[in-house]
């Protein structure tokens, strides 16, 4: 017994005919009668009285019947939650960056070209988020490193610069009036983001361009969460490379300077949309995805 069988079985008890139920159906009269047969035979009783001129019903296809449409129902109840439902459902990972400061206009102005969808933000670092694109569990992330890899694409959306922050007080306004080596910025206290992050990446690069290395830094201490970074400097604990996009508020209100790296070639990063080019994806995430970069390019660039 099939779901195929119990369609047409249904459709013949609620037409009380074979041809119209193969005309409702759009299959031929044979399949009907060949599937209705295969039915009574699987349950080993004659579910229809026939006659030549009309149909009558059984005991026994009368209880079919009603178990028939339940079972048709919740099918139909899965198909729709499947293909309805889970159809609408995009899983969006994001790197702490983006999460914070570039997510919410994205998708505060995606949902007005696309009011139906449901979002299931999935946040790591940006190595983390890449690596959960490639092994399929996220459909589309935006990160802030690109990773030389054969199965990812990687669409620039943002131009973001490091900065060097550090309390506002009157001895680091002076170093930044007096800035003049990177020499003396590696000498501060210094709070260091987790490995796997896009901002700790450029950090390692900038300190190797400068000829630094990291045995180099004063670190006194390693966290993952940018707004306990924030405070902790902001407290005076010590000194951050950060994203100028998480600090802006911050410099607004005069909490922290920032000290531009100028010289600096890896100051900048590209914040960017990826997705795994060898997955197949329904058409509702290729219509997230380039609302999602036609946004960005228009609020960003």
């Amino acid at each position: 017994m099939d779901y195929k069988q119990l369609e047409i079985f249904v459709a013949v008890v609620e037409n009380m005919s074979f041809s119209q139920a193969a005309v409702e159906l759009n299959v031929s009269q044979p399949t009907v009668s060949t599937q209705i047969k295969m039915l009574e035979e699987e349950l080993n009783v004659p579910l229809f009285i026939r006659s030549t001129r009309d149909l009558k019903l059984t005991e026994d296809s009368l209880y079919l019947y009603s178990k028939a449409k339940d079972m048709l129902a919740q099918r139909q109840h899965v198909l729709d939650y499947f293909l309805q439902s889970k159809r609408q459902t995009i899983r969006l990972g994001v790197s702490t960056i983006p999460a914070g400061y570039v997510l919410p206009v994205l998708i505060s102005q995606i949902r007005r070209v696309m009011p139906t969808i449901v979002i299931k933000g999935i946040e790591s670092n940006s190595r983390g988020i890449i690596e959960k694109v490639r092994e399929h569990m996220i459909d589309v992330g935006i990160v802030g490193l690109k990773l030389q890899t054969d199965d990812c694409e990687f669409i620039p959306i943002y131009r973001d610069e490091i900065v060097f922050i550090t309390p506002n007080t009157p001895y680091y306004s002076d170093l930044k009036n007096q800035y003049g080596s990177f020499s003396n910025l590696i000498k501060e206290p210094m709070i260091i983001r987790e490995s796997g992050s896009g901002v700790k990446k450029n950090m390692d690069l900038i300190i190797q361009e400068m000829g630094a290395t990291k045995e180099d830094l004063n670190v006194v201490a390693s966290i993952n969460d940018i707004e306990v970074v924030k405070k902790l400097v902001i407290s005076g604990v010590g000194t951050s490379f950060v994203s100028l996009i998480a600090v802006s508020e911050e410099l607004r209100k005069k909490q922290l300077i920032a000290i531009p790296l100028k010289g600096v070639e890896h100051r900048y990063r590209y914040l960017y949309v990826v997705w795994n080019k060898n997955v197949t994806q329904p058409v509702h995430i290729k219509d997230f995805t380039a609302h999602l970069l036609e946004i960005a390019k228009r609020d960003f660039n």
